[in-house]
């Protein structure tokens, strides 16, 4: 009997992290019926970088992830008789050449699988991670530099591209791909979409919660946030500092609201609106001629006409630049007060 080796290679920003919470919830129903997902993380991403860290630009010491990378090659080699998932994003950044060598490694892949959006959803998606990471640039200015990366298939452009993704790996295995739905409808119809196309069993433990960390911000709380940044590198705070404030931001303002009332959802600039549009029907066609199936409709993750002239209602630059440093007082003084309560506490008499 053939056995399956099914490789999940994103693209960065299409439900990964709710896949790959599925999939690591639910191991030993899998593992009932056949499959393995290796190791006990989300994911096999730390794995992936000691096996092929070299080749991914924002790894800096891949000799770090070594063992795990070891771990998973040992896990693989005995699973020989088993179905096999692996998923990791980062294997989307992979070039020809390294894409051969991991292959190499981790043997022949029956089937590889890559879940996309569009670039006007993902786009946007990915700058905002940029502003919880403290970045400074604007979502036109970020938009100009995937410009600029685009050119030369450079990263981070080289795993967002997703026609780029699919052919590189439609040269080494059958590559399908899954489209993943407009947003508004029942979340579970991209995991049943991802399942039927890698021919995973049906699972009983479908509720992920969000991590914080990739709840999307609105519109307006981007724009704070990005004042924030900058008004925060004008104080020249230590990093650990600034993180720590921006961190607390979030945690006590933005993310609780956003389960809420999210707001307005961030678009692309007007300026650049029909440039990103010919960057996504350049990627959906390169899908249409390399991916060997297309699970959902690849209008979910066309441009639909309305998203160009018009970006939705925000806040003017001053008035983010006003709140962020308001913001930054209140963190500031609650900070204060909390360092000043402990040390109260350590010197009160028992």
């Amino acid at each position: 009997m053939a056995h399956h080796r099914v490789l999940h290679v994103g693209t960065p920003k299409t439900g990964t992290t709710y896949l790959q919470g599925i999939l690591s919830k639910n191991r030993p129903h899998l593992r009932e019926a056949g499959w393995l997902y290796p190791g006990g993380k989300l994911n096999q991403q730390a794995a992936v970088y000691g096996i092929s860290g070299r080749d991914i630009h924002y790894v800096r010491d891949p000799q770090r992830f070594h063992a795990l990378g070891a771990k998973l090659l040992t896990r693989l080699a005995e699973a020989s008789e088993q179905n096999v998932m692996l998923s990791a994003e980062a294997l989307a950044l992979l070039p020809e050449p390294a894409i051969e060598s991991f292959i190499d490694r981790v043997g022949q892949p029956s089937k590889v699988l890559v879940t996309l959006r569009g670039l006007h959803k993902l786009l946007p998606s990915a700058w905002q991670q940029l502003l919880k990471a403290g970045h400074r640039e604007s979502l036109g200015q970020y938009l100009d530099r995937m410009d600029q990366h685009r050119a030369g298939l450079d990263d981070p452009w080289r795993a967002y591209a997703f026609g780029e993704v699919v052919r590189r790996w439609a040269s080494f295995a059958p590559v399908e791909v899954v489209v993943v739905p407009t947003s508004g409808g029942d979340p579970a119809q991209l995991w049943q979409l991802f399942r039927q196309a890698a021919g995973l069993p049906d699972v009983p433990d479908l509720d992920v919660q969000a991590q914080d960390a990739n709840l999307s911000l609105s519109a307006q709380a981007a724009r704070i946030l990005l004042e924030l940044n900058r008004v925060v590198a004008g104080e020249d705070f230590p990093p650990a500092r600034a993180k720590r404030l921006r961190k607390a931001y979030l945690n006590r303002a933005v993310f609780p609201l956003a389960k809420r009332d999210g707001g307005g959802s961030i678009a692309l600039p007007s300026s650049v609106g029909t440039r990103v549009r010919a960057w996504n029907e350049e990627e959906l066609a390169k899908v249409r001629e390399h991916a060997s199936v297309i699970h959902g409709e690849v209008a979910d993750a066309a441009m639909p006409p309305q998203q160009v002239p018009e970006p939705q209602p925000d806040i003017d630059g001053t008035t983010a630049r006003v709140a962020a440093r308001q913001v930054l007082a209140l963190l500031m003084e609650t900070a204060r007060q909390g360092e000043a309560s402990s040390v109260s506490e350590q010197v009160t008499p028992g």
